[in-house]
């Protein structure tokens, strides 16, 4: 590459990256072989000219270049536009400008490389769409901030907005009162290296949803607390089942009311109770389906 050294020059024209070398007004000194590949646009046709005239970068370019030059770098995510791809192919890149060493009488010189991220956004995609079909998010919380960040469906069964800043504090505010100390419980049960999993209730739009909360420790090499990654599922659909198929074990049908089931159950847990006490008798009762009787224990 123009006015690098041969080593220099080499690994750069190696890159799988596009890189650009941009004077300061953002002309075009020279392209590597995956810019002209990735672009559809031969080197040739580059050099010499504004950069804008094949790329079209938002924040504006002017912007990102005086940054550089001021600050010696600027890294940033960025959309841009290439004719040479169509006029309405878009693309997201994560841009990084670099402020090259100066050199006596020239004037500033930047490298420019570009890391195409579109694929990953797509996969993103995916990701918040399965996990919006699975009613499934994930979260994870910096252990030095205490910030967390969470997937668009993790917002969602907290009943939280996603322009909300989340700490620890604020995500227990959203656990129901009656649930807070366990859940609090296992938070530090988490941050002292134990995987914890609870199922809890949280107050979502006026609403109580049951939601089951995992979460396991990440730390470094040396053992420190780096992060605590884990999910959040909502299960109040399978805790409105259980509850249903408790009132069909228990409950008449017809008068809500306690049927045989319930009160054999109510009966054995008092005998038992009873039976634990010294010097006590147990008078069992039963259901014969046509009488009834007791039998009294030896």
């Amino acid at each position: 590459m123009q006015d690098l050294d041969p080593l220099a020059s080499a690994t750069l024209a190696a890159l799988p990256l596009p890189v650009l070398l941009l004077g300061a007004g953002g002309s075009v000194l020279e392209v590597n072989p995956a810019c002209a590949e990735r672009f559809a646009v031969a080197s040739e046709h580059w050099r010499g000219r504004p950069l804008d005239v094949h790329l079209d970068i938002y924040p504006a370019l002017a912007a990102l270049l005086a940054a550089a030059i001021a600050d010696g770098a600027v890294d940033c995510e960025t959309s841009l536009r290439c004719p040479g791809l169509g006029e309405h192919v878009g693309l997201t890149m994560q841009l990084s400008l670099r402020r090259l060493p100066a050199v006596a009488g020239a004037t500033p010189r930047l490298l420019l490389s570009l890391q195409d991220l579109t694929h990953e956004r797509h996969l993103e995609r995916i990701l918040t769409d399965a996990q919006a079909r699975a009613g499934v998010g994930s979260w994870h919380a910096d252990i030095p901030t205490g910030r967390l960040q969470l997937t668009p469906e993790a917002y969602r069964v907290c009943g939280l907005g996603e322009d909300e800043v989340v700490d620890y504090e604020r995500l227990l505010r959203c656990v129901h009162p009656q649930d807070r100390a366990c859940v609090r419980d296992c938070w530090h049960q988490g941050a002292a290296g134990a995987p914890f999993a609870v199922e809890h209730r949280v107050r979502a739009a006026g609403d109580v949803r049951w939601v089951e909360t995992r979460g396991v420790l990440e730390t470094d090499e040396h053992g420190r607390a780096l992060r605590m990654v884990g999910s959040v599922l909502d299960i109040t659909r399978h805790k409105h089942a259980e509850e249903s198929i408790r009132q069909l074990i228990h409950d008449d049908t017809l008068t809500r009311l306690p049927n045989r089931n319930a009160a054999r159950i109510r009966l054995r847990g008092c005998c038992v109770a009873t039976a634990s006490r010294p010097r006590s008798a147990c008078w069992w009762w039963t259901w014969t389906g046509s009488r009834n009787s007791t039998t009294k224990p030896a």
